[in-house]
């Protein structure tokens, strides 16, 4: 879809949340075909220009579901992040003798051919 495409998009919901300096807005659209569409922007000044950027992420209806999923896993580590931080500041849980590696928490990356295969299935 061209710019101009978007442009002329019928906005059907919009939400901003201020979160410190930065502003993020939800905007649900409807492109010019009828096809529903969500964007994500993210508005900030930057300190070093003082100049306003923005961020825009584009993700179509019938990939919303897969957004969301992922969206959610994503979201749901911070608390498991969060409970092994509280536990370091307080010296539970780590093995002192094995380093700075049993800290470490692995992160499961698909791999990308998998991915792309299961995407055109």
């Amino acid at each position: 879809m061209k710019e101009k495409e978007y442009s002329a998009s019928k906005e059907l919901f919009s939400k901003c949340v201020k979160a410190g300096s930065r502003f993020y807005y939800l905007d649900a659209k409807q492109d010019q075909q009828g096809n529903n569409y969500l964007v994500i922007s993210e508005s900030r000044i930057n300190t070093r220009t003082g100049q306003r950027e923005r961020q825009r992420v584009f993700v179509y209806e019938e990939d919303i579901d897969k957004f969301v999923q992922g969206l959610e896993e994503v979201i749901s580590t911070f608390g498991t992040l969060s409970g092994q931080e509280a536990e370091e500041e307080r010296g539970v849980g780590l093995d002192h003798t094995a380093g700075m590696d049993s800290a470490i928490t692995p992160v499961n990356i698909p791999d990308v051919d998998q991915f792309l295969q299961e995407e055109m299935e």
